[in-house]
């Protein structure tokens, strides 16, 4: 149900943004491009993409995750430091179902960051004129 109305909710301030004044395709889509970069390197807008995110990943993905884990728990000590030579025996099929996982959660992460971006980029570029006048 959230997830519903938060994909309502995008959909409808790209309705509202489609509708305002922008600045050149191109130099727009740099923008958002750069805004990307600097939020994958801020905590805090990263953090605010994973809660928007959080639950949308595939059913499989989820399935996916609980198996893993329970993979890697079969694998490293039940108590103390977890060192990387404890995963290094993990076999390929898991590490393939990790690696299918991070994809997804990065992808859908990265939409995420795009829909901020784009939002911050065309509030800037419909606020600018106004500025400069």
């Amino acid at each position: 149900m959230a997830l519903q109305h938060q994909t309502m909710s995008r959909s409808a301030q790209r309705a509202y943004d489609d509708q305002a004044p922008s600045e050149d395709g191109e130099a727009l889509a740099e923008r958002i491009d750069a805004l990307i970069e600097q939020y994958r390197a801020n905590p805090a807008k990263v953090a605010e993409a994973d809660q928007w995110m959080s639950g949308a990943l595939s059913e499989d993905a989820y399935a996916g995750i609980e198996s893993m884990f329970a993979d890697i728990g079969d694998r490293i000590p039940p108590t103390g430091k977890v060192v990387w030579s404890d995963l290094e025996s993990l076999p390929q099929p898991v590490v393939d179902k990790i690696a299918a996982v991070a994809r997804e959660a990065s992808a859908s992460r990265s939409v995420y960051l795009r829909d901020l971006a784009e939002a911050a980029a065309n509030s800037e570029s419909r606020f600018a004129p106004e500025a400069a006048a």
